[in-house]
């Protein structure tokens, strides 16, 4: 799966959070101001909208909100955006 080849190249730890019709992809990491606790930071989230068949494609920008992303707004399946998360061609999902 290309998503975990490029996770693994990052050298960081990912998780997803299902809840029927939204995925949402974050990372658990040390807090930055007290590293012994841990926090979640979010990197993507696709929701799904039954009516179209389709996947809506978010990302979360410095505000904390989610933005949808523009350069491919939707994706027929979660593969399709996993493998878009993964490859992050314009270092939105990222940095």
């Amino acid at each position: 799966m290309p998503l975990r080849r490029s996770l693994r190249s990052i050298g960081r730890r990912f998780n997803f959070r299902f809840d029927g019709r939204s995925v949402e992809i974050f990372e658990i990491r040390p807090r930055w101001d007290d590293p012994a606790q841990k926090g979640e930071e979010a990197v993507a989230k696709a929701r799904y909208l039954q009516a179209r068949n389709r996947w809506l494609v978010y990302w979360r920008r410095a505000d904390l909100k989610w933005h949808k992303y523009d350069p491919m707004p939707e994706v027929s399946t979660i593969d399709a955006f996993l493998e878009l998360v993964g490859e992050d061609e314009h270092a939105c999902f990222f940095g």
